[in-house]
């Protein structure tokens, strides 16, 4: 299942062994190394522009990067990310869902993702973690370049349209 804003076509040159699910992440994955200021890219559908989200708060923001760093292997990562995100953003709880399906290839809101275990420290690699997140975390340089919309009502939520 694939959302009508989320457009693979562009990852056409990718392996032929990716999955439309992994196609998808990689898509995500990589809008996310173009804004590298960003958490989360909910792609527009019909026409409509990318909601690219940044969480503010920083531990929020490290759960939520550690999640989608784990979020490939252990379903109840991707719980945890769609929680983040619905609560963010409730009028795009929808899309979010569909979305992370087609990125993860299972329904984050289903009662196999919210029961799956919780991925212990032995399960993930951390030096391998940490230097993922923080080599995707912005510069200041990148901070002041970007112009930034807040979502009403979201103080916690950095929104951008991009």
């Amino acid at each position: 299942m694939t959302p009508a804003g989320l457009n693979l076509s562009s990852l056409d040159s990718v392996s032929q062994e990716l999955t439309p699910a992994s196609k998808a992440l990689r898509l995500q994955e990589q809008m996310l190394e173009q804004k590298p200021v960003l958490d989360y890219i909910v792609c527009g559908e019909h026409g409509q522009e990318d909601c690219g989200i940044e969480i503010l708060n920083k531990v929020d923001k490290m759960i939520f990067r550690t999640a989608r760093y784990q979020a490939p292997k252990f379903p109840y990562a991707v719980g945890v990310m769609y929680k983040k995100l619905s609560e963010m953003h409730p009028d795009l709880e929808g899309h979010i869902r569909e979305q992370m399906t087609a990125e993860y290839g299972i329904d984050p809101a289903s009662n196999g993702v919210q029961n799956a275990p919780e991925p212990g420290i032995e399960d993930v690699d951390i030096s391998d973690m940490m230097i993922d997140i923080t080599a995707r975390w912005p510069t200041m340089q990148q901070l002041r370049e970007k112009s930034i919309l807040v979502a009403p009502g979201n103080e916690d939520a950095l929104s951008s349209w991009i």
